[in-house]
């Protein structure tokens, strides 16, 4: 039981690091893009992975036989 999901928690800290990053005197607009273009650079990533991945996924098992070899025993319903 949490307070927030992950993705509040992580706009929270990204937040929290921008205003110290502010109070500090080391947020510059270069460095503010350099994160901002790390961070799509490596969502991008992720997506080609995802995407690849539904590509050599076996196309003929279905959600309910997945979940019936992950749980044995249990309906595949």
């Amino acid at each position: 039981m949490g307070l927030a999901t992950p993705t509040e928690a992580g706009a929270m800290g990204v937040a929290g690091a921008l205003v110290l990053a502010w109070s500090s005197g080391t947020l510059t607009w270069p460095l503010l893009y350099q994160g901002m273009a790390s961070t799509m650079r490596i969502s991008a990533m992720v997506v080609y992975i995802l995407i690849g991945a539904r590509g050599v996924a076996p196309k003929s098992i279905k959600t309910s036989e997945i979940y019936w070899a992950r749980f044995p025993g249990s309906a595949p319903w």
